[in-house]
């Protein structure tokens, strides 16, 4: 069976709600909150579809009153914004030399960091590690564990999705004969994704900086190794 487009495979009212829920959340984490009729101007909705977006985000928990906002003679409107401990997200870096990791909350602000020094002995120890921190910052920032929606670790060398094991990774050899994902996903027990360390790093850089988004930059890691 040849693959289908993902738009045929989703019902098109459940792509339509998708997008739409995705421009409102961008609004509000952009500009710190809105009104109904704000987001509508700003994201083009219609205003069914803008109350049937904020009823549901309201339902789950992303979005709360903030305010009040005050218009013309006589009229006020409800200005929302986003609930930045309705969820928690993990970043993790799996150094050889060192484990670092951070917990952000929805609306990108770090709640928690710490790091620990890579177990010489490798392998399932290092795995074992990110569980450990991961538990730890959770912990200390007082942050239940059902409200860590997702992580992403950046390790070294490439992981090759099909056997998920780490190769072209020197510093970590040791890891290179065991299914790294499923491992790392066990410990951390929520939706993760992998990337390179040094494509991670560039991608942050990039975003943390402003420029124009066609511009070309040079990224230079130099750590245990250079990359």
């Amino acid at each position: 069976m040849d693959p289908a487009p993902v738009a045929e495979l989703i019902p098109p009212t459940r792509v339509l709600r998708q997008l739409s829920v995705q421009a409102v959340m961008n609004v509000l984490l952009r500009e710190g909150g809105a009104s109904r009729a704000g987001l509508a101007r700003q994201t083009g909705l219609s205003k069914q579809t803008m109350s049937e977006v904020m009823r549901l985000l309201s339902e789950r928990g992303w979005v709360r009153e903030s305010g009040k906002i005050t218009g013309g003679v006589g009229r006020t409107a409800v200005r929302y914004e986003v609930d930045a401990e309705a969820g928690y997200v993990l970043g993790v870096d799996l150094g050889a030399s060192t484990i670092r990791a951070s917990i952000a909350n929805i609306a990108g602000a770090i709640v928690r960091e710490g790091e620990a020094a890579s177990d010489p002995r490798g392998g399932a120890y290092l795995v074992d590690q990110i569980g450990t921190l991961k538990r730890t910052l959770l912990a200390e920032a007082g942050v239940p564990v059902a409200r860590l929606l997702q992580a992403t670790v950046a390790l070294p060398g490439v992981v090759d999705p099909a056997t998920g094991r780490l190769s072209l990774a020197p510093n970590l050899d040791d890891m290179g004969h065991m299914n790294v994902v499923s491992s790392i996903a066990q410990v951390l027990d929520c939706k993760v994704t992998f990337e390179n360390d040094v494509n991670a790093g560039a991608i942050g850089e990039f975003w943390e900086t402003p420029q124009s988004q066609d511009e070309h930059f040079a990224f230079v890691s130099i750590g245990t190794g250079v990359g």
